[in-house]
């Protein structure tokens, strides 16, 4: 929970915290020097002087991500801004430095642009193309150029590309040192000496030098896969095929792209348009098993598809993920199946939800300013209760929303609580804080606003305890309904189940 001290901080400073969803701001993605998915506070603001903003190109050239340029010099990457208007527009330049350096630029055609004012708070693809006989030659490997992307706000950041002609010029490297070895070893011995010593060396120095490159091969890391499906379509655009997405989920009824574990409870049917069944492939990699959609029929979980898709939707909501290995290790993957002997220690699982897969569920939900006649169809979890509008929970105390609670019988305050926050409107009355959606929306806006926020874990544990007593018939169902009425008690067995099979996994 955000510990606040009024003596260094005060209540218009917090308010802004609340609030990053509707100041300034767009960037890349990926972005130089940001590790993952670039956040409101890695925005840059590029200039002459300052290419790219604040971040140091020498210390971050080689540990970022790269996106690979095309063979006909085209890149593809988004551009995610962070509110709506003017401000948040996604629409670019972009400018190529080839020695990496930072020093000189040449602008390049952009094909492909964003939004000048976009409506809302959205990821937009941006395609340009590298000037004429462009050679990356930044980084230690000299295949690297440097791109500058500012907006017509005047923000954005650098990111890197790289060229797979300077990794192609690097193997012949390799037989030089190959060939002048063998044949001055084989001509000052003797014949009979020369035949022998080549057979056992040979064998025996070739076998164990592939197995370990094929291990290496295999095992690609986590952003390397994600990065293949920067150019695919975002949430709410029309699909015809999970292919097509860049979470590897299109909606098997609506036809258009969706959170993959989202996409199982929210209408959409599960995944898998085009297919004969739905199916839960990436949520199930994920660890979302519970929420998978009636009759669904999964898919090889270990194909380059899927994965890269797993990696992506892993990157973007920050929720652990480990790549299938092709090689002969993988097999050990399927030994976890005794796992069902752990169900005794029922509570556990309530331990493993984080604040990222808290916030995860709400990312199909309505951002601010769009009209709303619930608080539970807002990210945020506040549907201004004058306004009709969602909005940030602490802004909506003080800004002429009436508070947060549209179509309730009195306006609350329950997510700006949680964050810390305690301007609330005058008549508010908070509901139980520890629901499921109240801590979802409160883990979204914490997530999103960088405030520290500690997810309730007590409530779970004992929902768990007294929901498998019931299971077990040691509470009659008249003693339960003294504990929790009959809506709380839908709810309740709801996610006990989801907890449960999560520990089955």
């Amino acid at each position: 929970m955000l510990t606040m001290n009024k003596s260094l901080i005060t209540y218009a400073s917090l308010l802004i915290l609340c609030t990053a969803q509707v100041s300034g701001h767009a960037i890349p993605n990926p972005a130089l020097g940001v590790k993952g998915t670039p956040k409101r506070g890695d925005v840059q603001r590029p200039n002459a002087a300052k290419p790219c903003g604040n971040v140091n190109i020498g210390a971050t050239l080689d540990t970022s991500t790269a996106i690979a340029a095309a063979a006909d010099g085209s890149v593809t990457l988004q551009v995610q801004n962070f509110n709506a208007g003017g401000d948040g527009s996604t629409f670019v330049t972009a400018q190529v430095d080839q020695t990496g350096a930072g020093t000189k630029f040449v602008n390049a055609n952009v094909k492909t642009n964003g939004n000048k004012a976009p409506s809302k708070v959205e990821s937009d693809k941006v395609v340009f193309t590298l000037p004429a006989g462009t050679k990356c030659s930044g980084g230690k490997n000299k295949n690297l150029c440097l791109v500058s992307i500012k907006t017509t706000a005047g923000f954005g950041a650098c990111t890197v590309v790289s060229q797979k002609a300077a990794a192609a010029a690097a193997k012949p490297a390799a037989k030089p040192v190959a060939k002048p070895a063998a044949k001055p070893a084989a001509k000052p011995a003797a014949k009979p000496a020369a035949k022998p010593a080549a057979k056992p060396a040979a064998k025996p120095a070739a076998k164990p030098a592939a197995k370990p490159a094929n291990l290496a091969a295999t095992t690609p890391s986590v952003a390397s896969l994600a990065a293949k499906q920067n150019s695919k379509k975002t949430v709410f655009e029309a699909c015809t095929s999970d292919s097509q997405c860049q979470q590897g989920c299109c909606g098997f009824s609506t036809g258009k792209c969706a959170g993959p574990a989202v996409a199982q409870t929210n209408g959409s049917g599960g995944c898998g348009r085009g297919s004969k069944a739905p199916n839960c492939d990436v949520s199930t990699l994920l660890g979302f098993t519970a929420n998978c959609v009636s009759g669904f029929k999964n898919n090889d979980l270990k194909t380059p598809a899927i994965q890269q898709a797993t990696a992506f939707s892993a990157q973007l909501n920050k929720l652990p993920f480990t790549p299938a290995k092709v090689s002969a290790p993988a097999p050990a993957a399927a030994k976890p199946k005794p796992a069902p002997a752990k169900k005794p220690a029922a509570a556990a699982p309530a331990k493993k939800l984080s604040v990222a897969q808290l916030a995860a569920k709400q990312n199909s939900k309505k951002t601010v300013f769009e009209a709303c006649s619930a608080d539970s169809q807002c990210q945020q979890g506040c549907c201004g209760f004058s306004s009709g509008k969602c909005a940030g929970p602490a802004v909506a105390q003080t800004n002429g929303s009436g508070g947060c609670g549209r179509g309730s019988k009195a306006p609350n305050c329950d997510v700006s609580v949680l964050l810390g926050f305690t301007n609330c409107a005058a008549g508010v009355k908070n509901n139980n804080l520890k629901t499921a959606v109240i801590q979802q929306a409160a883990a979204f806006s914490a997530q999103l606003n960088g405030i520290k926020f500690t997810p309730a874990r007590r409530e779970l544990e004992d929902l768990v305890e007294r929901t498998q007593l019931l299971k077990e018939g040691k509470f009659a169902p008249r003693l339960l309904k003294e504990r929790l009425d009959e809506e709380e008690l839908d709810e309740d067995l709801e996610e006990e189940e989801e907890v449960e099979d999560e520990d089955e996994e």
